[in-house]
């Protein structure tokens, strides 16, 4: 950022982002203000956060401003400042402090604004769970599922002077790669296993069986993975645009343990 000087007697130091200068931070779940350009992002929230996700950055807004062709802005060097007939000029006003600079933006185009949001965009890896808890057992039903909480729309909004984009992922499937060749697809996040219920009055929406043991298979246990996929799509006010993004997947992996139990029947006495 370069600091500039609006010549003409009037007396304030402020910051200055030049149309080809205009860019946003980057990082997850931010709300920005580099350059002058994003401000509000927000992620399944209707407060701001920083980057990271902490608290405690003011909001900051921008609002447009008439500086006149005749008044001069120059740069710290004494430059003369490019403006375009396409931008214009606004104040950005931070939280309690108040006034905390003019900037001169260049309206930028919705499907970049929505690239932004989609950066900001917030989706938890997921957290297998699997019953019987521990070890699984060759011909017996694996009850699979995922926190039913993280089974939820998100979305993020990231808004700059003139166009405000939304970006929405709605969890789609839930699939399951389970280490034997077997690949299981669940449309929802699957039913919890319920140990104070009796077994037989419960059914998983989500399983699999097993049909032979993972003993053969580096540290006796089969490689996993689940994956949650997304469907992404976007809306824009104050300009045309939205539509769909596509598909988003978020993958984690673990191990499965599965062994073999045998009944040895002996005579009685």
């Amino acid at each position: 950022m370069r600091r500039f000087l609006i010549a003409g007697g009037l007396a304030m130091a402020v910051w200055l982002t030049t149309a080809d200068r205009a860019g946003a931070d980057a990082g997850a779940n931010a709300n920005t203000a580099s350059d002058g350009i994003d401000h509000g992002a927000r992620n399944n929230s209707t407060t701001p956060r920083s980057a990271g996700g902490g608290a405690g950055v003011p909001v900051c807004t921008y609002r447009p401003i008439n500086i006149g062709p005749d008044v001069g802005v120059v740069d710290e060097n004494g430059v003369p400042v490019p403006t375009n007939s396409e931008g214009r000029w606004y104040e950005k006003l931070c939280g309690d402090t108040g006034f905390a600079g003019v900037f001169f933006i260049t309206p930028r185009q919705p499907v970049d604004v929505a690239a932004e949001a989609s950066r900001y965009l917030l989706l938890p890896l997921p957290t297998p769970v699997l019953s019987p808890d521990g070890d699984q057992v060759v011909n017996l039903a694996t009850w699979l599922w995922i926190d039913p909480a993280s089974w939820t729309e998100r979305s993020s909004t990231v808004t700059v002077p003139g166009v405000s984009v939304t970006v929405v992922a709605r969890p789609e499937a839930v699939i399951w790669t389970l280490g034997d060749g077997t690949v299981v697809t669940c449309d929802g996040p699957g039913t919890a296993y319920d140990p104070a219920r009796p077994a037989n009055a419960q059914t998983p929406t989500c399983s699999h069986t097993y049909t032979r043991s993972s003993a053969a298979h580096p540290d006796h246990a089969f490689q996993a993975t689940v994956t949650v996929r997304w469907r992404a799509s976007w809306t824009v006010v104050g300009a045309a645009g939205g539509g769909d993004l596509g598909v988003i997947e978020r993958t984690a992996g673990f191990p499965i343990r599965v062994g073999e139990v045998q009944a040895i029947n002996t005579r009685a006495g």
